[in-house]
């Protein structure tokens, strides 16, 4: 006779399963396989239902937000147009795609994640001369070390210390990941996706903004964010006011780059024009044409921000009611 458990169980399987109905003279061996069977016909059913709930809202957010889908056969006005809705795909699901060729023919993106890690090694002797070079330095300030009773000189120690810095891998973020979109052009200037691996090794990542690619802002913002730090704010008062606009997508750091790459860019400009002055000056030959542009093309990029194009006016009252207010806005220590 079955026991105690073996008639709970039975109450826990789903009605209507293939349990005989003289069940309690059934002797408890075979009792327990009708159970076994009738739990597992349960738990199948389950499973292809939450299959199905999970097939059907991802469809509907296709459906919500086409710019999202990448499927083969899918045209594109453009070869731009087909990198941008990658891009657009690759955040949807939380990864992103570089690209591994393009030219006039075919154009193949990857994950991030593909392919191997290969080092960018030095020449041998480039790199027993920097090590030799960079262990005299610190030789000079050692001098006579004879009376140090045989014991290593710093300049040694030195040495083994930048070499083993030398022979320090990386972690590589590439880890044979085989996603892979392929696609080709098609007529009047359109390209077309042929082929589409949507398969990775790894996890998508937790959050998006792990992925440089992501974390990029619109000439616009890049436009508002110069103005910024013009007005002399810091990379936290920006990130505050990106977040005002609804922006979270960026770091810190990442504010601090579009400086930094502004004035990187800005200072070869100042270079490059110096340097045509020079060699026209030196030219006896050529008359100062060429040399006076040079100077008012350095005139015209004034101090630093001056040469960027004007905002609108809405635009910079928005900017400084927002410096005001953040100004004056009391610090959490007092």
């Amino acid at each position: 006779m079955p026991g105690q458990g073996d008639r709970q169980a039975l109450t826990d399987v789903e009605e209507g399963s293939d349990i005989p109905n003289d069940a309690e003279t059934t002797d408890p061996s075979s009792l327990e396989e009708h159970i076994k069977e009738a739990s597992y016909k349960k738990m199948s059913k389950t499973n292809q239902v939450q299959e199905e709930a999970e097939s059907n809202t991802l469809e509907e957010e296709e459906e919500e937000d086409p710019n999202t889908v990448l499927k083969e056969r899918q045209l594109y006005e453009s070869l731009a147009d087909l990198k941008e809705a990658a891009i657009r795909y690759a955040r949807k699901r939380k990864f992103a795609v570089v690209t591994l060729r393009s030219g006039e023919r075919q154009l193949v993106m990857t994950c991030k994640h593909s392919g191997t890690y290969r080092a960018a090694t030095k020449k041998k002797s480039d790199e027993i001369e920097d090590t030799e070079t960079e262990a005299a330095e610190y030789q000079e300030d050692d001098g006579d070390d004879s009376s140090s009773g045989g014991k290593r000189s710093r300049s040694a120690d030195t040495a083994d210390s930048i070499a083993n810095k030398r022979k320090r891998l990386r972690l590589s973020q590439k880890i044979k990941c085989p996603f892979q979109i392929r696609a080709k052009p098609a007529s009047d200037g359109q390209w077309i996706v042929y082929t589409i691996n949507d398969i990775h090794n790894h996890e998508m990542a937790s959050d998006i903004k792990a992925y440089s690619q992501h974390r990029k802002v619109s000439d616009d913002v890049r436009r508002r964010i110069l103005e910024l730090y013009r007005m002399g704010a810091s990379a936290k008062m920006i990130s505050h006011y990106l977040e005002e606009l609804g922006i979270t997508n960026v770091f810190t750091k990442d504010i601090s780059n579009i400086r930094t790459n502004y004035l990187r860019k800005r200072k070869r400009k100042l270079e490059a024009l110096e340097k045509v002055k020079i060699e026209e000056g030196t030219n006896e030959d050529i008359n100062n044409t060429t040399a006076s542009q040079c100077l008012d093309a350095q005139n015209s990029l004034g101090e630093p921000y001056e040469d960027l194009e004007p905002l609108d006016n809405d635009i910079v009252i928005e900017l400084h009611e927002f410096y005001q207010r953040y100004v004056k806005k009391p610090s959490k220590k007092s």
